[in-house]
């Protein structure tokens, strides 16, 4: 008597490679995050904003559409000066209102509001330490009626700088799935060891393969996993 083919053969083949879970390369990048991969740092700028870069001063600018306020960052050479004394010793900013330390990231940083003169707006002065960078903030309006509505932006903006790790570049490749043949000395708790994935993903594999809660493969049974 015939049988008729199952069709596994031809399923594992189209499900090679196939991508697991979210794919992080289709997703939108977000409009106003700025990401330098030369320095690896990242921060985002208010919502509906956009930004343009300097390539000659490293100056990136991001303004909202009517252009009523600015924020720029660019980086300078650091010091072995905390935050504070370099804005004043190195930078020799005026003395600022409101000064305190800020902590984006757990970086080291200090941040404060700069007294308009001339009838020139305040501004909001800020820099953060990252490795032998020293980066800058400038927030500007052009009315000083609207600098504490903006300020608090500018404050939210600067909070979100990050560096960007290793970890979260290759995290950008999505997961994909594959298939491996067990051997009589293939666990389940050994290829998620092999594959460092932890103890919720190792549950997973175990749901998707039919293991859950405590299978174990058998000789010869094809698994499928799921890796970068």
């Amino acid at each position: 008597t015939a049988t008729r083919d199952s069709g596994e053969v031809r399923y594992r083949q189209l499900t090679e490679g196939l991508v697991w879970r979210e794919n992080f390369k289709e997703k939108d990048p977000k409009t106003e995050r700025y990401s330098d991969m030369s320095q690896r740092i990242r921060f985002d700028f208010p919502a509906d904003w956009t930004y343009v870069k300097d390539a000659q001063t490293r100056t990136v600018t991001g303004e909202p559409g009517d252009g009523t306020a600015r924020l720029s960052m660019n980086p300078h050479p650091r010091t072995p000066q905390g935050p504070e004394e370099y804005l004043y010793n190195y930078l020799n900013i005026s003395q600022l209102r409101d000064g305190r330390e800020i902590r984006p990231a757990q970086l080291k940083g200090y941040t404060g509001v700069l007294p308009g003169q001339d009838g020139n707006p305040d501004q909001r002065i800020a820099v953060v330490f990252y490795k032998m960078n020293a980066y800058l903030f400038t927030g500007e309006v052009a009315a000083q009626q609207n600098f504490g509505r903006f300020d608090e932006q500018f404050l939210d903006s600067i909070e979100t700088f990050r560096p960007i790790s290793s970890r979260e570049i290759a995290g950008q490749k999505p997961e994909t799935i594959h298939y491996v043949k067990a051997t009589s000395a293939t666990t389940v708790a050994a290829l998620g060891e092999h594959l460092k994935l932890d103890p919720f993903e190792v549950d997973v594999l175990r749901l998707i393969n039919g293991y859950y809660p405590s299978g174990e493969p058998k000789p010869g049974e094809w698994i499928k996993i799921f890796k970068r």
